[in-house]
């Protein structure tokens, strides 16, 4: 093997090497964009019932109208379509 075929074998395999780094970086990415939706969704679920679980209250300390109930189901069915 001369230098000339030495230098295209080391480009080849520094350029693979640099493709798999690519690689493994995009699916490090996506694991982080995919934990970053979960932890998301799950703070606007606590969310949605925290405001319903007020609405609860208002509903069973103040009022007696059955709306407030429905109020409150809604809340929380908003996630869930």
């Amino acid at each position: 093997m001369n230098d000339e075929q030495k230098r295209e074998a080391a480009t080849d395999l520094s350029a693979n090497v640099l493709w798999l780094i690519e690689q493994v970086l995009v699916k490090h990415n996506i694991a982080i964009i995919e934990a970053s939706k979960e932890a998301i969704d799950d703070a606007v679920a606590k969310e949605r019932e925290e405001c319903a679980k007020i609405v609860d209250k208002w509903f069973n300390s103040m009022s007696s109208e059955p709306e407030m109930a429905e109020i409150a189901a809604e809340i929380r069915a908003r996630g869930k379509g």
